[in-house]
Formats: structure tokens, sequence, C-alpha cells
């Protein structure tokens, strides 16, 4: 459970600080309570410059919860807008810098309350799933390097949260396993230390949506052991083939040490097919593709391999 607690009102200091106080006695002690978060997306006021919630406050709250509550972690969680520099402004007041950023959208859905007029959430020029990466990279950067980083992805289709009766079945999109596999394993590649998921109460249960994100989870938490293992010291080169198309994020990597094995988790960040030639394991022998039930083989320290669009690979090196 993540609780949200509130935080203080700069007006009214003395009242909010007694009810936030209440609040944090309230579901600190509780066995199933992962993180506080004081208000959700403070920065963000829809349609507006101004922030829902001054960085100032939640800069002063944040050591009352942790005298309150000192084993509890702090979860701020942005907008996939803003500033970076407007978004540092509220570290002091958290311990996990986060984002939401929800991109399977069928398109033509009606404009709403988190949607810009382009009928999107993200404000990026990227429109495509690997918008995930370039938020992630972004919140790297309001977080520094001393603070982890949770990345918030779709466990809901948009048209799901308009009222049943407006409601069109041909615009209830869910993400696919393919996309959620993607989603999560871009996060991770490009910065993320957490992965969470919202809306999953618009989803229903048992459905092959809900089966796809739990598999994805799934795969994820069985490759925790090489994911939370610090980056390995290997310089991998990558030389694109020739597909007949441009290439833009290309293929994204990232590198652990484990157990005596080298994993390189690497995505396709691009629309189309990609082709690529990872160098750099003289060291290593063999190559398994995890969870594809196939090898590659290792020539020269090198590796070869075919990504489809928005496609993800893990490779587990063995001496």
């Amino acid at each position: 459970t993540w609780a949200v607690v509130g935080t203080l009102d700069l007006d009214e200091p003395e009242d909010s600080r007694e009810q936030l106080t209440e609040r944090v006695e309230e579901v600190r002690d509780h066995p199933s309570l992962a993180l506080i978060e004081q208000r959700d997306e403070p920065a963000w006021t829809w349609m507006s410059a101004e922030p829902r919630v001054p960085a100032e406050a939640m800069a002063q709250a944040y050591p009352i919860i942790k005298d309150l509550a000192p084993d509890a972690l702090v979860y701020t969680n942005h907008a996939p807008t803003n500033l970076v520099s407007t978004l540092q402004d509220y570290n002091e007041g958290t311990d996990i810098v986060a984002c939401d950023i929800y991109p399977v959208n069928p398109g033509g859905i009606k404009f709403r309350y988190a949607l810009f007029p382009d009928g999107h959430q993200g404000d990026l020029l990227n429109e495509h799933i690997s918008q995930v990466g370039d938020y992630t990279q972004k919140m790297r950067e309001v977080a520094g390097p001393g603070q982890p980083v949770f990345m918030v992805l779709q466990a809901f289709a948009w048209e799901k949260l308009i009222d049943e009766e407006y409601r069109r079945d041909e615009k209830i999109l869910f993400p696919t396993r393919d996309q959620s596999r993607f989603m999560a394993f871009q996060a991770l590649i490009n910065g993320a230390t957490g992965l969470m998921y919202w809306g999953n109460n618009y989803m229903p249960q048992p459905s092959q949506a809900w089966s796809d994100i739990k598999d994805t989870v799934r795969e994820v938490a069985d490759l925790a052991g090489p994911l939370t293992e610090r980056t390995a010291p290997v310089e991998i080169e990558t030389s694109h083939h020739e597909m007949g198309h441009s290439v833009d994020m290309g293929i994204q990597i990232m590198a652990k040490e484990h157990n005596d094995a080298l994993y390189v988790f690497t995505c396709n960040g691009d629309k189309n097919i990609a082709k690529a030639t990872l160098s750099g394991f003289d060291e290593w022998r063999h190559c398994e593709v995890v969870n594809e039930d196939r090898a590659v083989d290792v020539e020269d320290g090198a590796i070869t391999d075919t990504w489809k669009r928005f496609d993800v690979h893990i490779y587990r090196f063995t001496r």
C-alpha cells in the first residue's frame, strides 16, 4: 500500500500539521505500508502553469513525517509534464521521485481531464510507447544520482475512465503483454529503480489484460537478483545494420553481473524492426536469451540479433 497523508497548508500551518500528524500516526505501523505519499502530481495543474501544491509546503512537511515514521519512505509522483527545474524543487520533500506515464491510447478519445487537447497524457514529441524511456531519463535528471526513480505504468484503458453510458467499446484499449513488457524493461534500462502500476481497478479481473500485467510483473520479479546489482563495468558497443529506415532511439542497453553471469537487458526503442551487433563480450563464451528458449552465438566477443518494434531481449552470458 502507498498511503496518501496530505501535506502542510502554509496559510494554516498549525491546523494542517495536526491533521498531517494524525494521518501519519494512523498508517505508520500498518504491516502493509510500503510508501507514504503527501500529494499526487503536486507541480501539475491541468491546463495551468500554477502548481497544485507549493514545493515549500512539502519540504516543510517532510521532516514531520520522517520524525513520526522514520522507517517509512516518502514517495512523490509527478505528472509527465513541467520543467526539470520545477520538479527538482520538490526533491527536498521526498525520498523517491516518480512519474506516471500512460501512452497506450487508441486515438480519438474524448477530451477529458489529464489529457492535452491532442488527446495524449504526455507532452513530449514522442507519442509512441517508447516515451516511457524518455520520461524515465527526464526523471533521472530530476532526481540526480542520489535518489531512486519509480515509474508508474499503465494498467487501464483510457476509455474505461469514462462513465459507462458514454463509453465506446471500440476505444477500449488495454496494454498488451508485449507492450507492458516493453514499457517495464525500457523504464528499467533507462534508470528506473522501481515500477508501480495504476488503474488496475478499471481492468476486468480475471481478463487477458490482467494476466498480461501479472506476467510482466512476475518476469521482473524473477530477475530481481541481477536487476538490483550495480551496473556492470563492461563497455558494450552497438552497431546497427541497414534495414531500410532511420535509427532513432535504436537499441537501448543495461548490463548487470550476477552469480558469475552477465545479464544484458536490451530493448528496441524504435517503431521499426532493428538488427544490431553488440560487442564487448570478449571474456564471455556462451549466450542464452532469457525466457525465449534460444541461444545466440558469441563470435569474436560479439552477438547479432533482431528486434521487432518496441521489443525486449534479455541476454545471459556465461564464461
